[in-house]
């Protein structure tokens, strides 16, 4: 089902989410949310307040929040893998734990990796997610055809690979092929960095230019920085992918040029 249709079914879930429902993600463009699942819609937006990681019920330093707390940890039964509030991941039609929920004081939800990172939270008044550290808007619960999901967003996306987990599919890119990169994954590392972060070669031996509005960023990347490569519409046109560097914490946006 392409992402058009998806968001076409997505509806907000407020009194219909099961506390006890595994969640299964999927991935959609911010660009293309309907307004009431969007941050354009103030009650979504992390400017409210009540959105905010700066209110002190939204912060990981509530212990209730807190991965240090038990009921948070994956060492509980209901966080594991053989849990029953799981995030699930779907590749190739088989079902990957990738983290777990759990609810907070104040009606607070809070997302954690398999390895007890806190990646995001979702306020009570609101379906929308946000960043676990900065705040920023990262997706949203919705309901597709009766069935609850975990809505990502490219913010959402980087904020999973920062912690190891990729959205797409991990395979050898096709060679010599400017139509798309079938490598996307964590796991890379630079090879090559040519002419001051215009050019980035990766161990794969995909050719990456970088955004000019970017190449800053990218300058200093030195071979073996690791990368994570993922989908993003926030770039010049054109530069359709954005490369993470999680050695150093930066990124650029970047277009696939094909393969050595």
């Amino acid at each position: 089902m392409s992402i058009n249709k998806i968001i076409l079914l997505l509806k907000v879930l407020i009194v219909s989410f099961s506390a006890s429902a595994d969640l299964e993600i999927i991935i959609a463009k911010e660009s293309e949310l309907p307004f009431q699942l969007s941050p354009s819609k103030f009650d979504n937006s992390p400017s409210k307040f009540d959105n905010s990681i700066s209110k002190f019920s939204n912060s990981a330093s509530k212990f209730s929040n807190s991965p240090s707390k038990f009921d948070n940890s994956p060492s509980k039964f209901e966080n594991s893998k053989s849990g029953n509030r799981r995030l699930l991941l779907n590749k190739s039609g088989k079902h990957y734990y990738v983290g777990y929920y759990v609810w907070g004081d104040d009606g607070v939800m809070n997302f954690f990796s398999s390895k007890g990172t806190r990646l995001f939270y979702s306020p009570s008044n609101t379906g929308a997610i946000f960043d676990g550290d900065s705040g920023e808007f990262c997706g949203t619960l919705a309901n597709i055809k009766g069935k609850d999901v975990l809505v990502i967003t490219d913010n959402g996306q980087i904020t999973l690979a920062k912690d190891g987990i990729s959205l797409t599919e991990s395979s050898k890119p096709k060679e010599n092929t400017k139509s798309g990169y079938a490598g996307g994954s964590s796991g890379h590392w630079v090879q090559e960095n040519i002419d001051s972060g215009k050019l980035i070669i990766l161990e794969d031996g995909s050719i990456w230019e970088i955004d000019p509005l970017e190449q800053i960023d990218a300058m200093l990347w030195l071979p073996i920085s690791e990368i994570t490569v993922v989908t993003s519409d926030r770039g010049s046109p054109g530069y359709d992918y954005l490369l993470i560097n999680t050695d150093d914490n930066e990124q650029a946006h970047a277009k696939y040029l094909g393969s050595k």
